[in-house]
């Protein structure tokens, strides 16, 4: 039974480490589709998607290759730009988006859809604006970091199943099992929270342009579900003997009612000899 729960754990542990890297290579945390059958023809070099992650942001491109360029270099490209979106005034974006030809279109849109991502198109004053992209990267490192640990630690799990320690080593065993389980609850809570705090989503629906939870994220939530698994297996499989005890069911004896002489001691034979 013991061993069937460490190939057990072994497969769980194979399967989280290899998602891990998965969400990493894949790079598609959330994605903002930029092609509409309607408005944008499909040609070589035309960008249809924007792929975000915690480190950056890729622009796939319709002939294979792609672009990927970090955030704070669409904070600082932003930055750079006059900002013409007073707080009073309507947003001009959602008359005026699809009067453009379609190469000029194309790079507005773009341009737009990075604004949204950390809300650097400028509408705060200029230190309001620095703080909230500030904290908007932070939380970004925090999601980039975590990811980097829930691996290490995945290995560093992986290796201890894999190599079947003595019982002296199981206490490790299950710390780091337990603490990638909560490397994994921090990255896909951490990026629930970014993707609800710091997206313009209203801009986004002027924008008509829909975004989704990509690939990534979907592999991170997988990966934390068989994290938590892991981690409760081997709590229950390698701790101390005294911990299983509450799994064990006492029998205890049903009283007859009909039959009240059965509970005196008297009443029964003798257990001894003479």
């Amino acid at each position: 039974m013991l061993q069937s729960l460490q190939i057990l754990q072994v497969v769980l542990q194979v399967a989280v480490l290899v998602l891990v890297i998965a969400a990493v290579q894949l790079h598609s945390w959330a994605v903002v589709e930029l092609k509409s059958s309607d408005t944008l023809t499909s040609s070589d070099g035309v960008v249809q998607q924007l792929k975000f992650a915690p480190d950056g942001y890729c622009l796939p491109l319709s002939n294979g290759s792609s672009e990927c360029q970090p955030f704070l270099h669409a904070i600082v490209e932003s930055s750079r730009q006059s900002d013409d979106w007073p707080n009073a005034a309507p947003d001009p974006l959602a008359t005026t988006l699809f009067e453009r030809d379609n190469s000029s279109n194309e790079e507005f849109v773009v341009a737009q859809a990075l604004s949204c991502w950390c809300h650097t198109r400028g509408e705060l004053t200029w230190y309001m604006q620095g703080a909230q992209n500030v904290a908007c990267l932070v939380v970004l490192e925090t999601i980039k970091y975590a990811m980097a640990l829930w691996g290490f630690f995945a290995t560093v799990s992986l290796g201890m199943s894999a190599m079947f320690f003595p019982r002296n080593f199981t206490s490790c065993h299950a710390f780091s099992s337990f603490t990638s389980a909560m490397l994994g609850f921090l990255v896909t809570v951490a990026w629930w929270y970014y993707s609800s705090s710091y997206i313009d989503r209203d801009h986004l629906d002027k924008l008509r342009l829909p975004w989704y939870h990509g690939a990534s994220y979907h592999c991170a939530l997988v990966a934390f579900a068989l994290a938590t698994a892991n981690a409760q297996i081997a709590f229950d499989a390698t701790g101390p003997p005294r911990t299983q005890k509450f799994t064990r069911r006492f029998i205890r004896p049903t009283p007859r009612i009909n039959h009240q002489d059965d509970w005196d001691p008297l009443s029964c034979p003798a257990n001894y000899l003479v």
